[in-house]
């Protein structure tokens, strides 16, 4: 099923076009930058199917802006379950695309929500699979689907089938001691969260992200042999697309999803070979020091 983005748009009801132009995806999540859709769902009873003690505990959707969009979550969540899913989100990413052509276009599942079936789940890669000829998309997601084997087994056939998904898998302290390590999936990163800056991942974590239920005063690149989330690392800022700090109010911006891209589609190795640039202080004004090496400015802390 190949759509494009203005069949037959005119002719559509006024209700219909209302609901295009809400936006069931979203791409204004000032972590992940303004390229970046982010899908989430509300969970009945808010409770995602395979969460963890500490998942559950810690969620960081539970709180901010999060708490202000429970009735648009739960929208979405209802038309996950209607015939016009797929073609409703597949028509709005192509939209998407094709009204940003210059820039690189990512779909994260799920900022909020997880995959509650395996219905569901393979609703998504009937959107992948309609929207694989466009160049300048791709698909992120994080889960803890891999502890139950027709899901894993699902998202390894999504992974296997679509170079332009990465499939990173979540983990704890909690799962890790119920479940193991799980391994990866493709290319995909094994993620944890660390309940404090004490709690060490175990080998084979690929990328650490940092309990925000608490204040994180210091920087941290690493905890124990895993790389820290760039944004909560708090070493890292935001460009413009002429390489100059992205600024608010005068300060630096932390780096957004869209530049790291360690989540989406950027290697370790690669991520090593560019970090220097987005060298900074988030919070603080810009300190512009010249690099002749490759004619970047980097930003001291």
């Amino acid at each position: 099923m190949k759509i494009q983005a203005n069949d037959n748009m005119a002719g559509e009801s006024p209700a219909v076009r209302r609901t295009v132009r809400r936006g069931w995806l979203s791409n204004t999540v000032s972590k992940k930058g303004c390229n970046v859709l982010a899908w989430s769902i509300g969970m009945p009873n808010n409770r995602c199917p395979f969460a963890s003690i500490i998942c559950r505990q810690y969620c960081y959707a539970s709180t901010g802006q999060f708490l202000f969009h429970h009735e648009r979550y739960a929208e979405n969540y209802d038309l996950t379950t209607k015939p016009e899913f797929i073609e409703t989100i597949t028509t709005e990413i192509v939209q998407f695309t094709e009204n940003h052509p210059d820039e690189r276009v990512s779909v994260a599942l799920h900022e909020k929500g997880e995959f509650y079936s395996v219905e569901y789940l393979n609703k998504w890669e009937e959107i992948v699979s309609a929207t694989e000829d466009t160049t300048n998309l791709n698909y992120f997601i994080y889960t803890r689907a891999w502890r139950n084997e027709p899901f894993r087994t699902t998202l390894e056939e999504l992974a296997g089938k679509h170079n332009m998904v990465r499939v990173n898998l979540s983990t704890d302290s909690d799962m890790v001691a119920k479940y193991g390590m799980p391994n990866p999936i493709g290319n995909g990163l094994i993620t944890y969260l660390a309940e404090t800056d004490d709690d060490i991942p175990p080998p084979g974590v690929d990328l650490v992200f940092r309990n925000l239920r608490m204040p994180h005063n210091g920087t941290l690149e690493r905890l124990g042999g895993a790389l820290v989330c760039p944004y909560e690392s708090k070493i890292y800022i935001a460009q413009n697309k002429n390489g100059s700090p992205a600024l608010g109010n005068g300060k630096c911006k932390p780096i957004r999803c869209m530049e790291c891209r360690l989540c989406i589609d950027r290697s370790m190795g690669e991520w090593d070979s560019v970090k220097a640039q987005y060298v900074g202080t988030p919070g603080e004004p810009p300190s512009v020091v010249e690099v002749p090496q490759t004619g970047l400015n980097q930003e001291e802390n």
